[in-house]
């Protein structure tokens, strides 16, 4: 069936400050907490992310929030991502891959596979032919300028909170929401995570 899968859409993020960078940071930690919460002991402790670089432009290149939410992955979520699938990127990217790829732990990094725009053969060693973001992203390709809906999440369903060998590093959360406060209660668009959903 494939392994449970995070999307991040970076072309959605467009933070006009550094607290909009800092909320965006923690929003995605509360997403991943709540990817975590979802997995069973059959599809194991770990998660695919998707990072969508479809539309990505210099002014969704935040280092403020790649540096705020780099140290918390690692520590709050160690082992957790199986692997980082980078799908239509392009040669403008190097330069801020350059200045990311630094703040990056060296076991992530092994992790880590650019795609590029024929990423579909890629992506099919990890998940399914009919995964919906799969189909999603292949349709925006056949019509660039056509206006294709994103597929619907999963409803949120928790599961095990502590799944797996790593679940020392899964806090509920109760544990964590004192680092999250504030970032979910905005009606702004940015926060209500649009360009991050689980399947």
């Amino acid at each position: 069936q494939g392994k449970p899968t995070m999307v991040a859409r970076p072309g959605m993020h467009l933070p006009e400050n550094k607290e909009d960078s800092l909320r965006a940071a923690r929003r995605c930690v509360y997403t991943m907490q709540r990817g975590i919460e979802r997995l069973s002991p059959q599809q194991g402790s770990s998660l695919i992310l998707i990072f969508d670089c479809q539309g990505v432009q210099r002014r969704n290149c935040d280092l403020t929030f790649a540096r705020e939410l780099i140290p918390i992955f690692d520590k709050q979520f160690p082992g957790r991502l199986e692997r980082v699938l980078i799908i239509n990127n392009h040669w403008t990217m190097r330069f801020f891959w350059v200045a990311i790829s630094a703040l990056l732990p060296a076991d992530v990094k092994k992790k880590i596979r650019f795609c590029g725009r024929g990423f579909r053969e890629d992506l099919l060693d990890f998940i399914r032919e009919d995964h919906p973001y799969m189909q999603y992203a292949l349709q925006v390709q056949e019509q660039p300028l056509g206006c294709v809906p994103l597929p619907p999440r999963l409803p949120y369903e928790p599961k095990y909170v502590e799944a797996g060998p790593h679940g020392s590093a899964a806090r509920s959360l109760e544990q964590i929401k004192p680092a999250l406060a504030g970032s979910c209660r905005s009606s702004d668009r940015k926060s209500r995570g649009e360009g991050s959903c689980c399947w």
